[in-house]
């Protein structure tokens, strides 16, 4: 498993929830969010990551586990710190 820490520069609508999903198919990697220390959201599911209600300045730790992990951390860490999509 691999982790990394980051700090998002935007909000968090449907259209950034569904990249983080296709991140997630696309590297065969199972990514789980975290925030404010309690695990909250999968990139199974778009609905879920909405419900994170993610806002700028947010520190989020990205958990990846699979064949492409590292990949994987860095392509969902360059998607949070974009600053428009």
């Amino acid at each position: 498993m691999f982790h990394k820490a980051t700090v998002t520069r935007k909000f968090f609508h449907a259209r950034e929830c569904a990249k983080l999903v296709k991140i997630a198919q696309h590297t065969n990697c199972e990514i789980k969010i975290i925030v404010d220390g309690k695990y909250v959201g999968t990139t199974k599911s778009i609905l879920s990551l909405l419900k994170l209600g993610l806002r700028p300045n947010t520190v989020i730790f990205v958990f990846v586990k699979g064949k492409n992990e590292r990949e994987a951390a860095n392509k969902v860490s360059d998607l949070l710190k974009e600053s428009d999509i």
